[in-house]
């Protein structure tokens, strides 16, 4: 799977604001409880925790659920002891009578700390499911799962038009794609006749890329400006692009 990258997005007309509340909580130790291989028997957990845990063997399945209070980010963090071979695969899912997959990482034992992509999420419950790939039988695991609430992150899934997060002038926004099959759809009102400025930034990398594009919408989606931004530059301004009155949308491709 390919790294996630995150990114900034800004649409300026006033000062860019960027602005988060971070929860803290009492950390404590917990253990997995079997049998904890379903939706319905899943072990939840708190924000902060450490939860250990492990696959008894390939047929084995843990499945964790929290819960979210406020539109934010979660920070995943997994560990173990190292050993040249064997994996888990790890998925993460918003859960409302169904599961939505939000986000998927194959989880290596020849690093011992993993840290995940931020992971956009909205006032709901989450699940977390840790399968097995290969040579991690009985083998112990750490998870702990952090939460910071902001309205100025992307919340997945945002993946086409009808389900873009709404976003306003002057604020900055952060996202990522957390594969190269994801895709981040912004929605913005306009109400004045003028020109929109745009900057995105990102982490400094010689290698890899975003396709940026701004439609105008109505019935149906109408181009009017794209942009390839390179990693291989941390700050991006985008031309002034002139709008009227009505619907913008703004689309963030993998490159």
């Amino acid at each position: 799977m390919k790294k996630t990258i995150s990114m900034l997005l800004s649409i300026i007309m006033v000062l860019s604001i960027f602005s988060c509340l971070t929860i803290s909580v009492s950390a404590a130790t917990v253990y997995e409880t079997e049998d904890n291989d379903s939706v319905a028997k899943a072990d939840s957990i708190r924000f902060a925790d450490v939860v250990k845990g492990n696959l008894s063997d390939s047929g084995d399945v843990d499945y964790y659920s929290f819960t979210v209070s406020q539109k934010g980010y979660v920070n995943i963090n997994m560990s173990n002891a190292y050993n040249s071979s064997g994996s888990w695969y790890v998925y993460v899912y918003r859960y409302d009578n169904s599961l939505e997959e939000v986000y998927y990482k194959t989880v290596k034992r020849n690093e011992t700390s993993h840290d995940f992509a931020k992971i956009g999420v909205e006032p709901g419950t989450y699940v977390i499911c840790i399968d097995y790939n290969s040579n991690v039988s009985s083998v112990q695991y750490e998870l702990t799962v952090n939460h910071v609430a902001t309205q100025t992150w992307e919340c997945e899934d945002n993946d086409n038009v009808n389900t873009a997060d709404a976003i306003s002038l002057g604020y900055t926004y952060g996202g990522s794609l957390r594969d190269s099959g994801d895709v981040d759809y912004y929605t913005l009102y306009v109400s004045q006749k003028g020109y929109l400025n745009i900057n995105m930034t990102n982490e400094y990398n010689n290698g890899g890329s975003w396709y940026v594009y701004v439609y105008k919408y109505t019935s149906s989606l109408t181009e009017v400006y794209y942009k390839t931004v390179k990693r291989s530059e941390i700050s991006h301004d985008f031309a002034k692009i002139g709008v009227e009155p009505g619907t913008y949308i703004i689309c963030i491709d993998y490159n």
